[in-house]
Formats: structure tokens, sequence, C-alpha cells
């Protein structure tokens, strides 16, 4: 992972969300989530990890300051630029004892999921 421009940029060249992290240890990392129809996840691959969603996630969604925004959406795009779609989601490996909890952000512009958190339990 490299900085450019208050983002990190993993090896495949994706940006990660920008001021959500204090420190390196602690930036967001980059997951595939499968979703149901209604756009809301069932599963996820973490670090190599397929887990399962165990029971309904939580939604909601954070405004960001649009003044701080270093990029303007096209016109006409159909993403929100200033709110930022996140869920809680409590999932678990196959077989497994203890769940996780992840929190998730859902970049709906470039289609991008990225774990926040992770915490068992």
């Amino acid at each position: 992972m490299v900085l450019d421009a208050g983002n990190i940029v993993d090896a495949a060249g994706e940006a990660s969300p920008s001021g959500w992290w204090p420190d390196a240890e602690s930036a967001p990392v980059q997951c595939e989530v499968r979703c149901d129809p209604a756009g809301v996840p069932r599963e996820l691959v973490y670090r190599g990890l397929r887990y399962t969603v165990v029971c309904p996630p939580l939604r909601w969604y954070e405004r960001r300051n649009w003044w701080d925004l270093d990029r303007r959406a096209p016109r006409n795009s159909g993403h929100n630029a200033v709110d930022r779609q996140r869920w809680s989601v409590q999932a678990a490996q196959r077989a497994a004892v203890v769940t996780h909890t992840f929190e998730l952000l859902h970049q709906e512009s470039t289609r991008s999921w990225w774990v926040l958190h992770d915490r068992p339990g």
C-alpha cells in the first residue's frame, strides 16, 4: 500500500476512503461482498476468509463535508458523493463458534467495499 493524495492505494491501484484512520495500522481493508437483490450484504470475503452473515445487518448513512471532497462527482452520475453507506454486519465462517462484527463502508460510486473495523463477538 502507498499513500496517494490522502488515500491509501492498494496493489491493484484502488484508492481507499480517506480520513478514516489515525495510522496505517488501522487503515481500511478492501473486501469482497455478495449482496441479495435488495443490496443487503449476505456474504463477505475478508483477508482470504469467507464469512456468512448470520443476523440482519444494520445500515446507516454518514454525511461528509462536501467542501472537503477532493474530486467532483460527474453531473447526473446517480451517485451521492456526500453520503457514505455504512453497515454493521455480524458474520461467521462455516462451522465456526465465534462470530465477527464487521463495520463496512460501501462506496457506491466505485462499487467497492471496505472493512473499517473487525472485532470478534
